[in-house]
């Protein structure tokens, strides 16, 4: 969160606030929101903005679109998603298990301006369907959903793009 956050490390809020049954806010929990309260300055910055973005836009996509890369399931066409898999064998006692896992893919989008990220952690995924096991293989299409329905939710719209020589096209779709 903190790379897709231009390095700034922000404390997290699960619950922005409280509705009454007929909609209306009883109570603002998150009245000035992360993202305004890092903007104003009420953020660490851990990294610095120009490693964050070249992380996000030429190292993290990569894992999303580029052909062998290891969470194409978590594509999403018209958003850039970007991500980080994850496989750890498990560990019992100080000593790894053969053949269990945890699996994990932790991703963001859009790239051209962040405003989700998502983790899926698996412990032991089932190997006997023979899908596979890796966080790419096993989290990637979760958080594909979730992020597929979220954005929208949150009125960020699709953009098609098409590069066309050194000129870039972009499209927005509804």
């Amino acid at each position: 969160c903190c790379i897709a956050n231009g390095g700034r490390q922000v404390r997290p809020r699960v619950v922005r606030g409280i509705l009454t049954a007929d909609g209306k806010v009883a109570e603002d929990i998150g009245k000035e929101s992360a993202l305004a309260k890092a903007e104003a300055g009420d953020a660490l910055q851990v990294l610095k903005p120009q490693v964050s973005r070249k992380m996000v836009h030429e190292v993290l996509k990569a894992v999303v679109d580029r052909q062998g890369g290891t969470a194409r399931r978590a594509r999403i066409e018209g958003y850039e998603v970007f991500g980080k898999t994850g496989t750890a064998q498990v560990v019992v006692n100080g000593t790894y298990v053969d053949g269990k896992y945890v699996s994990s893919f932790v991703a963001g989008a859009p790239a051209w301006a962040p405003r989700i990220c998502v983790l899926v952690m698996v412990r032991e995924p089932d190997r006997s369907l023979g899908l596979g096991y890796t966080g790419g293989v096993v989290g990637a299409p979760a958080v594909r959903e979730i992020i597929r329905q979220t954005l929208p939710y949150l009125g960020v719209e699709k953009k098609l793009e098409e590069e066309k020589g050194s000129d870039r096209a972009v499209a927005v779709v509804n």
